[in-house]
C-alpha cells in the first residue's frame, strides 16, 4: 500500500540539486539534479504523495477532477490588438501580467502562503488525515 500521511518536513523538501537554476546572475525556481533534467522545488515527496492521493481516490471509484494546464487554454485577453492600444497609452502592466502561465499562477498563489489553512477535520466527519485535504494544513497548501 502506497504512503499516505506525510510531515510538514516531508511536504516541504525538495531533492538534492547537482546545480540551482540561476540565469542573469538571478537563482531562480528549482534546481537541475544529476541527470541534467529540471526539478520543482518541494516536490520530493510531495508528487508521490498526490499520485498516492488519487491512487486512493480511484481505488474508492472517485473521479480525479481535472486541474491541469488546459484549464488555462483560452484566447488571451487582452489580445494582441488591445494589448497594442493599451501599451500605446502607457498602460504596461497587463503585458507583464500575461507573459507566462507561470509567472500569473505564481503571482497570484503567492497570497496562498499567507494563508493559514484550516484543520478540515474539524468539521469532516470521515477520518481525512490520509488525503490530500488532510494535508492542507501541514504545510501542503504552502508548498
Amino acid at each position: 500500500m502506497a504512503k499516505l500521511s506525510y510531515t510538514s518536513d516531508e511536504l516541504m523538501a525538495s531533492h538534492d540539486y547537482a546545480r540551482p537554476h540561476e540565469r542573469a546572475g538571478y537563482k531562480l525556481h528549482g534546481g537541475f539534479l544529476a541527470d541534467g533534467s529540471y526539478e520543482s522545488p518541494r516536490v520530493l515527496h510531495r508528487w508521490p504523495a498526490v499520485k498516492a492521493w488519487q491512487g486512493e481516490l480511484t481505488a474508492k471509484g472517485w473521479p480525479l477532477i481535472d486541474a491541469t494546464v488546459q484549464l488555462l487554454k483560452c484566447g488571451n485577453y487582452p489580445n494582441i490588438s488591445q494589448e497594442r492600444f493599451l501599451l500605446s497609452h502607457g498602460i504596461g502592466q497587463t503585458l507583464w501580467d500575461s507573459l507566462t502561465i507561470t509567472g500569473v499562477i505564481e503571482a497570484r498563489g503567492r497570497v496562498l502562503c499567507d494563508i493559514e489553512a484550516p484543520d478540515f477535520q474539524q468539521i469532516i466527519e470521515d477520518d481525512i488525515s490520509q488525503t490530500c485535504t488532510g494535508h492542507l494544513h501541514k504545510g501542503l497548501l504552502y508548498a
